[in-house]
């Protein structure tokens, strides 16, 4: 009894001291609440949206400046800003060759010009609506920045809207440019005086130009030299670079022959004096095969390219000694890595439209039954790994066959992140 006694004596004590401990605690409990409650993260409230683009302050050199000799361009906003899509958005012109480097920093847009300036003439960079604030993305819309190298500010202004003609739709993204040569060659062989690209809604507005008479064009500049010029195909020749079309050296039926029957401007033997007079690299140049009855003894390594107008020749097949076209998959492989690394010398700033390799009448010896996606994919997984960099807009186009497309699941490469 006495036992139980000081049980409860001790637990009521027990009780009054955590009771003490509990109050005096309290206070600081209540503080890290209060803390705890501080400190939660979340977004801060108050205040309006902020729905104002940035607001130009200045620039080095000054807008408007005249006898400019600076190629670097500095220019100063209210607010952090960022550029959307510069190298799709902003247009200096008169165009230049060299594209520039624009670059956003804090407030700050950097343009530095990489060609030279030329005299007596008025510069525009014009950003369209490039320029957003950092927070909320507000564009800076129709933004031009001018200046000119010689006495005065050529201030006339060209505008409109490019329609697509077949359903009147707005074209986003086109070259607009003028030419004060006003002959018909001028547009394949000289490049714009001035230029402007169209906005979501197809229209555009060429600045800083001079009293004249011009010719306006729209151009998908898709290799960036600011003239026309076709997109170059591919067609695949043997290894001699053969251009007897019989049914013996090349079947009328091939790619080869159409091109030889049908697209060849100028005649075969023009053609073949100019590719065995051509300097092609030693590489290139295998072994003259002398017991070869019939057709050209010149042998060169495959992806050799030869350059005709629009057309790349290349290189592809070998033939036996009785003029049957085979390919081991090792040549076959070796055939597209230095195909894709000849075609980035040449043309690495064009758009290039190429076959799939082998899916014709040549096939890969021991791979008779390889499907015609799989060359696809072998194509994609050699481009991927040579050196090949196509410079945007220009861009490479495979083109599959009508009858063969139904057989190859482009999902599948997509998904399969096969190349490009």
């Amino acid at each position: 009894m006495v036992k139980n006694v000081y049980f409860c004596n001790m637990l009521q004590f027990e009780n009054q001291k955590i009771k003490h401990i509990v109050r005096k605690a309290l206070p600081v409990i209540a503080l890290v609440a209060i803390l705890y409650s501080c400190a939660s993260i979340g977004r801060p409230e108050g205040g309006p949206k902020d729905y104002d683009p940035p607001r130009f302050v200045g620039s080095t050199p000054a807008a408007g400046a005249i006898n400019n000799k600076r190629t670097k361009v500095s220019l100063q906003f209210d607010e952090f800003i960022k550029l959307e899509k510069a190298t799709e958005k902003v247009v200096v012109s008169p165009p230049q060759i060299q594209q520039p480097e624009i670059k956003a920093s804090g407030k700050k847009i950097q343009v530095n010009l990489l060609d030279s300036l030329k005299p007596n003439t008025t510069y525009t960079i014009d950003f369209s609506d490039a320029i957003v604030d950092n927070n909320e993305g507000n564009p800076l819309g129709n933004f031009a920045f001018t200046f000119s190298t010689g006495a005065q500010i050529d201030t006339m202004e060209v505008s409109g809207t490019v329609l697509d003609a077949s359903n009147l739709e707005p074209i986003k993204g086109i070259l607009v440019g003028l030419h004060a040569n006003l002959n018909d060659s001028a547009f394949t062989k000289l490049p714009f005086d001035r230029v402007a690209r169209t906005d979501s809604r197809g229209r555009f507005s060429i600045r800083g130009v001079a009293p004249g008479k011009y010719r306006i064009f729209g151009l998908m500049d898709s290799d960036q030299n600011f003239a026309f010029t076709q997109k170059s195909e591919v067609i695949a020749f043997n290894e001699y670079f053969d251009t007897q079309v019989d049914d013996v050296i090349i079947s009328h039926n091939s790619l080869n022959g159409l091109y030889i029957d049908n697209y060849l401007a100028g005649s075969v033997s023009d053609l073949d004096h100019r590719i065995s007079n051509h300097q092609f690299e030693e590489d290139e140049l295998l072994e003259v095969n002398h017991k070869r009855k019939v057709g050209k003894t010149q042998k060169y390594s495959l992806g050799t390219i030869f350059v005709n107008n629009d057309y790349l020749l290349t290189a592809f097949s070998k033939f036996d000694d009785k003029n049957r076209a085979f390919l081991t998959m090792p040549d076959y492989l070796a055939f597209l890595i230095n195909f894709w690394d000849k075609v980035n010398r040449i043309y690495a700033q064009k758009s290039v439209s190429v076959p799939i390799f082998g899916s014709g009448i040549t096939r890969i010896k021991e791979h008779k039954n390889i499907s015609d996606e799989d060359l696809l994919k072998i194509m994609l997984w050699t481009f991927r790994i040579s050196e090949m960099r196509f410079k945007f807009p220009a861009k490479l186009t495979i083109v599959i066959h009508k009858d063969k497309i139904d057989k190859i699941n482009l999902l599948d490469i997509k998904s399969a992140r096969n190349g490009l």
